[in-house]
């Protein structure tokens, strides 16, 4: 772990233990705000790669993702925090305390490609790819995409191996929303899955 993930942690321990300090999960108020973040799902789904996939996945450079582990974090805490940060600041609001998280602090956490070409949102081609390449009417949910993966009698071809882990990894962990099915916004980029870490994926 790097200095800049050590300093992030500590800028974070100290605002929790003055605003935070003694609360259990269910002391954080409900927010309205509904996700499908799951990161014990998206554990799962790692965990249950067999090597050939595992090895796809880091050839196409997204090897960092292989190195999820999942923490008991409750849920209500997590909605919690995302209800007080501010996207448009990039910062999380405490009470009087403001802790920044630039996209240099998740690149050090994460691993995920920084600085790259800026990812532009087209949610009409990306359901139109997937729709296309998967030979579905409607967007499939995100479930269709993990089972691909674990069916042991199903060889997927390279491709489809990055395109359907990276949907879960985005759907459940990365960018989750309040939808069974993943958001069409940015999966145009798998038209050409080579050039996928040549954006700034950040944008999570």
């Amino acid at each position: 772990m790097n200095h800049k993930v050590k300093h992030l942690k500590r800028k974070l321990s100290c605002a929790a233990g003055r605003n935070v300090r003694q609360k259990r999960s269910s002391d954080f108020p409900v927010c309205s705000t509904f996700t499908r973040y799951s990161g014990k799902f998206f554990s799962a789904v790692v965990d249950g790669l067999c090597p050939r996939y595992k090895g796809v996945i880091e050839n196409y450079g997204m090897h960092c993702l292989l190195r999820f582990v999942s923490t008991e974090v409750p849920l209500r805490l997590v909605k919690w925090l995302a209800s007080r940060f501010d996207v448009l600041a990039s910062e999380l609001q405490l009470k009087m305390k403001f802790i920044p998280l630039t996209k240099y602090d998740i690149h050090d956490i994460l691993g995920l490609p920084v600085d790259g070409e800026p990812l532009v949102c087209d949610p009409e081609s990306g359901r139109d790819f997937i729709l296309s390449h998967f030979n579905h009417t409607s967007t499939p949910p995100v479930s269709f995409f993990a089972k691909k993966l674990k069916d042991v009698d199903l060889q997927l071809p390279d491709e489809d191996v990055f395109i359907c882990f990276t949907i879960v990894a985005f759907s459940t962990f990365l960018c989750p929303n309040s939808s069974l099915s993943p958001s069409p916004k940015y999966l145009h980029i798998f038209r050409d899955c080579q050039s996928v870490c040549r954006y700034d994926l950040q944008f999570v």
